[in-house]
């Protein structure tokens, strides 16, 4: 591993070679926030992401919808626990700290999707490494899909399902819904289908999701965490995500890091960029 780090590239801390320091991640605080509409429905997917394509390491995450009559959220469960525990520390309730599932769990998506039902807006709201306490967001219409309907089916968790083609900002989908679920949207970014989706996918496969579970949770609510927010277009966010994976310890002049395997602490330069593989190509 050490031949790496005289290279502008090195590997991905996602790979398990490197643990990033702690103060170093993004967090935000989880313990003031406003209720936006009441959970009706909540939906959890297995996620399969790849982040980093060079070492084709792939992240098991679990991401959720919360679904209202007015506002559906989507966002990572694993990265919420994550954000939880750092606000209980924070606030010295380390004893309150969220139950940590099996370390075969990381969190793959750093954000959270509103989707506004009325006005057919969607905010993302977006965690960077260095911003800690600091939400980037940006607000969009509804995205277009031209969905290409099948007449396959399959059958997921006792739900038919029919398939679904399009091809959106850089990435070919295959996605499977149920009309036996009357719902639209939910899942990440996807509208315009008579049914929830149940599984998607890319044609990499680099990101896949798969039903997990169904639940109807009672008096729950879909929360807005507040934290500092920076507003801006999706297209200057996405230049600003894309420098950041260029150069992610440039404000530090580089970062000190553990090296798994040998278990001693090593330097990794200013210049030295991360694997960058987003959801949106273009």
């Amino acid at each position: 591993m050490i031949e790496y780090l005289n290279q502008k590239r090195a590997e991905s801390p996602f790979t398990g070679h490197y643990t990033l320091k702690e103060t170093e991640a993004a967090y935000c605080m989880m313990n003031d926030s406003v209720v936006l509409d009441e959970c009706k429905i909540r939906v959890e997917y297995a996620a399969k992401i790849v982040l980093d394509t060079v070492a084709n390491f792939k992240c098991n995450d679990v991401v959720v919808v919360d679904i209202g009559n007015s506002v559906q959220k989507f966002y990572s469960y694993i990265w919420w626990r994550r954000n939880m525990n750092y606000t209980l520390f924070e606030l010295k309730l380390e004893d309150e700290q969220v139950g940590i599932p099996k370390s075969k769990f990381q969190p793959a998506i750093d954000y959270a999707i509103f989707r506004d039902l009325q006005k057919r807006k969607l905010i993302s709201h977006h965690q960077l490494y260095g911003s800690k306490k600091q939400i980037f967001e940006y607000e969009e219409d509804f995205p277009q899909f031209e969905w290409q309907l099948s007449a396959d089916t399959i059958t997921i968790q006792g739900y038919v399902c029919q398939k679904a083609e399009a091809d959106f900002r850089g990435r070919r989908w295959t996605v499977w819904f149920s009309p036996e679920i009357p719902i639209d949207g939910g899942l990440w970014k996807f509208n315009g289908l008579p049914g929830l989706i149940l599984r998607a996918y890319d044609a990499s496969e680099h990101f896949y999701f798969e039903l997990q579970s169904i639940s109807y949770p009672q008096q729950t609510g879909i929360c807005l965490y507040k934290n500092k927010t920076k507003r801006m277009t999706r297209e200057k966010y996405r230049e600003l995500e894309h420098k950041i994976f260029q150069a992610p310890f440039s404000p530090y002049d580089g970062i000190a890091v553990m090296n798994r395997e040998t278990g001693k602490h090593e330097w990794l330069p200013a210049d030295w960029s991360m694997p960058y593989n987003p959801i949106e190509r273009e």
